[in-house]
């Protein structure tokens, strides 16, 4: 694969496919393409997969495809944002490809960054990266995996994937073993998760990158809000994976202890949320809105400090409850 890349523009292939799949966009897709055309790698195409959006979305998308000829729109029913991968991935010209979410930004060097892991890293198929989460309307915006491990480059193995439930940013894949893997699971709710658990048991390797290649808008409407969600879907992929007869006995054992981890977690996060809910009622009441945004800033720097107290307390009311309450 890495031959194949390194030959590319000989043979007049691609190196990287951008595919952003777009559902209802139209107020964030003009920011996401402009990062999109301000890379400092050239070799590059972008597929945006207008996924039956209502609003300006397909329009937007339209006129960026008019406007740069390495830009292409694919006008879809709505099938979710695994069909909307999917529909870019196999329309790709690409031997890597780049996802992109309509809401957030590549920074300037991501897809320089990108090629120059995969060269380091020949024997590695699916790659992900640090990044920053940013929020327009609070004026804020910090960094991302930047603590522990995450400090460093690094594998992440089936073991580790499920220890740590890792989703990532700035995922970059071959297109040739992820079309292998089967794409993306449509109707799946994290379905990245999915996709990297899929790709490692096929044996295909996961490398993490500590250089920050993508900004995430965070909002209340994203997918990745719904903690609760993501997390009943994470279980259902690994207990879908464990469905599989032909697994080899070592990766059963990995995927049975992971299944318990997450089932552990699925309770704790119950009993965060709850604990969140209830923060979120006392600061609604505090009287103007730059108090209740001073308090949310400070509650954020703090959080380091107390979330493992909150950990605690979320294992030590869910302890008495039995298996049927947590779901």
């Amino acid at each position: 694969m890495l031959n194949s890349m390194r030959n590319s523009k000989a043979k007049n292939v691609l190196q990287f496919s951008i595919v952003v799949p777009a559902y209802n966009a139209g107020a964030t897709l003009k920011e996401t393409l402009s990062s999109i055309s301000d890379q400092s790698f050239s070799d590059y195409e972008v597929i945006i997969v207008n996924d039956g959006s209502r609003d300006a979305t397909g329009k937007i998308a339209d006129t960026f495809a008019h406007q740069h000829v390495n830009a292409s729109v694919i006008h879809q029913e709505n099938g979710g944002s695994g069909a909307a991968i999917n529909t870019g991935l196999y329309a790709a010209q690409g031997n890597y490809i780049c996802i992109c979410s309509s809401d957030d930004q590549l920074t300037p060097d991501c897809l320089r960054q990108q090629q120059l892991v995969i060269e380091r890293h020949p024997d590695f198929h699916l790659f992900t990266t640090a990044g920053y989460h940013f929020n327009e309307e609070e004026r804020w915006e910090r960094p991302f995996f930047n603590t522990g491990k995450w400090k460093t480059s690094h594998e992440i193995t089936l073991r580790g994937l499920l220890e740590t439930r890792f989703f990532g940013s700035g995922i970059t894949f071959s297109r040739e073993a992820a079309i292998d893997a089967g794409g993306y699971a449509v109707s799946v709710y994290a379905e990245d998760f999915d996709f990297y658990l899929r790709m490692l048991l096929k044996d295909y390797r996961m490398w993490y990158s500590n250089h920050s290649c993508v900004r995430q808008r965070v909002s209340p409407v994203q997918k990745s809000a719904n903690a609760m969600l993501i997390k009943e879907s994470v279980l259902r992929s690994i207990e879908n994976a464990l469905s599989d007869d032909k697994l080899t006995a070592d990766k059963r054992l990995i995927l049975q202890e992971g299944l318990s981890l997450s089932e552990e977690q699925l309770s704790l996060n119950q009993g965060m949320l709850a604990q969140r809910a209830a923060a979120n009622r006392v600061i609604d009441s505090i009287p103007g809105k730059k108090m209740r945004s001073l308090t949310r800033s400070l509650l954020r720097v703090l959080s380091p400090v107390y979330r493992p107290i909150r950990r605690l307390m979320a294992r030590f009311s869910n302890s008495g409850k039995s298996d049927r309450d947590l779901f």
